[in-house]
């Protein structure tokens, strides 16, 4: 039996008090002390979140860059 995906999320209603965004949001500071507080952030199935509107899935992404050069990668399916 294969485990449940889980995915980390907060609810929209907290992302929308900062100021709710699509894509990448580089200035993260308005976010951390919003969405990083002890019981904002928790974990649910994948299928869960994305069937309901009410949560945002918070989905992580680095950029790493050293002597002018940037690692890329291309995000592939299983």
């Amino acid at each position: 039996m294969a485990q449940e995906e889980k995915v980390l999320v907060v609810e929209r209603k907290v992302l929308e008090e900062v100021g709710e965004f699509e894509g990448l949001a580089f200035d993260v500071e308005r976010y951390l002390g919003k969405i990083f507080v002890q019981g904002v952030p928790r974990f649910m199935p994948r299928f869960q979140a994305e069937k309901d509107p009410s949560y945002k899935q918070i989905i992580p992404y680095v950029i790493m860059a050293c002597n002018g050069k940037y690692l890329s990668y291309v995000r592939g399916t299983r």
